[in-house]
């Protein structure tokens, strides 16, 4: 049974390129964009924002002006792009 651990290591090896090309990926974006906060300060400010649906559209609550020019820098719409189902 030693090549169960042997694709364990794959799938991980393979979870941590996809991740780091991701990374890499939205570095060079931020850096683009000129922003000057770490990569990790931008995620977290990212994460603050907060989508709801109610009603059956989605809105975008909690938002701080900061955090709207950041992603707005980013290239980010705070309207999403998501059509409202019928479900839930």
């Amino acid at each position: 049974m030693w090549y169960l651990g042997y694709y364990k290591v794959q799938g991980l090896a393979f979870i941590l390129l996809v991740s780091s090309l991701i990374h890499r990926e939205f570095s060079e974006h931020v850096k683009k964009a000129g922003i000057r906060e770490s990569i990790q300060d931008v995620l977290l400010d990212s994460r603050m924002v907060k989508l709801v649906k109610r009603g059956g559209t989605w809105k975008c609550e909690n938002k701080k002006p900061s955090q709207a020019a950041l992603l707005e820098k980013l290239d980010t719409s705070l309207t999403p792009d998501v059509p409202a189902s019928s479900k839930s």
